[in-house]
């Protein structure tokens, strides 16, 4: 058995990844973010020096990224419908 001290935390990495930290930022100026707003910061260097699509994957990473410090609050009306998020209180990091 291991030492209790060396129990993975499931909280110890929230907030302090990559696309979590541009998530953040983005609701620095708003309050409510698209899924692809928050994208479009996290893979910036993917598309814009590099000049490829996102895939499926990366949208993946983007929702399971703003789930652990945003919640859901709808549709926007924009082409394709993406969620609309909003920061969790607790989760200002």
């Amino acid at each position: 058995m291991p030492h209790p001290w060396l129990k993975p935390n499931p909280t110890a990495g929230k907030g302090r990844g990559r696309l979590q930290t541009a998530a953040r930022r983005g609701f620095i100026g708003s309050k409510v973010l698209t899924t692809g707003e928050v994208a479009r910061a996290a893979y910036a260097r993917k598309l814009l020096l590099h000049g490829r699509k996102l895939q499926p994957e990366d949208w993946r990473h983007i929702r399971r990224a703003l789930r652990a410090i945003a919640k859901p609050v709808g549709r926007s009306d924009k082409q394709g419908r993406p969620l609309l998020w909003e920061m969790i209180e607790d989760a200002h990091g």
